[in-house]
């Protein structure tokens, strides 16, 4: 598994695309992502896919592929935490549904929090993504348990 592109969508289960801003292959998106792929030999896991050998993979198997990715390419929220906390390289494309748009609010506020905007991806991955500033990423994690801590001994007293 060390050179896989995890791929995580609620949108897609199309094995070509990655996910649920990612454009389909009839568009002129498209062919960045598979010139990434190709570069880096890759293989694309998409846990999306319902045909996938991956599909029904369990919490466990989940957070192994996570940690053990070349990248993750995903629209999902928990994809990216624990990327984050795996210093795994991920890139997020904005949601096209309409209706799961506003779900993106999430990701915004986790992205500008860890100062990490520069990985939502429109039109093309970059090899700069492949950088993860992890120490950064810990020193940020801790001044906001130690804000999260304050809240709740304040709250609780």
């Amino acid at each position: 598994y060390a050179n896989i592109c995890l791929i995580h969508s609620y949108l897609n289960n199309d094995i070509n695309c990655t996910a649920g801003g990612v454009p389909n292959p009839d568009s002129d998106g498209y062919e960045f992502r598979k010139e990434f792929v190709k570069k880096h030999e890759c293989e694309i896991i998409d846990i999306s896919n319902k045909d996938s050998l991956y599909y029904d993979i369990g919490p466990s198997e989940f957070l192994y592929l996570v940690n053990n990715a070349f990248t993750v390419v995903t629209d999902s929220f928990h994809s990216c935490v624990f990327a984050m906390l795996f210093s795994t390289p991920f890139v997020v494309f904005e949601r096209q549904d309409d209706e799961l748009k506003n779900m993106h609010s999430r990701l915004d506020t986790l992205l500008n929090t860890f100062e990490m905007k520069n990985r939502i991806i429109k039109d093309e991955i970059n090899d700069d993504i492949l950088n993860m500033n992890s120490i950064r990423t810990e020193e940020i994690l801790q001044e906001e348990r130690k804000k999260m801590n304050n809240f709740l001994d304040r709250a609780l007293k």
